[in-house]
């Protein structure tokens, strides 16, 4: 494909912003753990110490993508390699070993529920930065266990699939008012985290 000099600096820019905006956001938001808050200087009352599932995994997935882009440039990203790698050891210590899910909580198993969204945009994330090196084999059975989760929340229905168990839009706020996120079917989000995942996943090997 033929790229203009302006769309290949736009690019640039683009990922150069990025970069930068990542680079803010861990060091407010990021724990001495590896986990991410919800937000800093909220205009909302937070509760500290609540790790909200599917924030963390926005950032799962769009900074191993990002990573993904750095290394086909042939440039580094040291700092968010960091990060991620950080993020990521504890996440796949929060998985569920059953379902192989995440909690909506993070660090609160049995709390409200596990969360399809999060799952499968960690599944994303972790599973591209298995393809690209940022990851080893060690992880393989956490992803085979989070696939056979997310294809769980498929309910195959007469007029068609619906993905199930994706919470409904949430913002930074108390402990209580995450636990009041209403489940819900289909939701765009969800469904783009699920076919994403589900993409990523596909093919991968058996763990030795």
């Amino acid at each position: 494909v033929w790229l203009r000099r302006a769309d290949l600096e736009q690019n640039d820019a683009a990922l150069a912003r990025f970069d930068a905006q990542f680079g803010i956001f861990s060091d407010r938001l990021q724990e001495d753990d590896g986990l991410y808050t919800h937000a800093a200087d909220w205009i909302i009352e937070q509760t500290p110490g609540v790790f909200w599932a599917r924030g963390n995994a926005w950032v799962t997935a769009a900074g191993y993508d990002a990573l993904r882009i750095h290394r086909l440039r042939g440039v580094g990203a040291p700092i968010h390699a960091a990060a991620l790698e950080r993020q990521a050891r504890r996440i796949l210590e929060l998985q569920d070993a059953e379902s192989g899910l995440w909690w909506t909580l993070m660090t609160e198993p049995g709390e409200a529920y596990e969360e399809v969204s999060g799952s499968a945009l960690f599944l994303f994330g972790l599973a591209r930065a298995w393809r690209y090196g940022f990851l080893g084999d060690e992880i393989l059975p956490a992803l085979h266990r989070g696939k056979r989760g997310i294809l769980a929340a498929i309910d195959e229905r007469d007029d068609g699939p619906a993905i199930t168990g994706i919470s409904g839009p949430t913002t930074a706020a108390t402990r209580e008012d995450y636990l009041r996120v209403p489940l819900e079917e289909d939701l765009p989000y969800g469904v783009g985290a699920m076919i994403l995942a589900l993409i990523e996943l596909a093919g991968l090997p058996e763990p030795l």
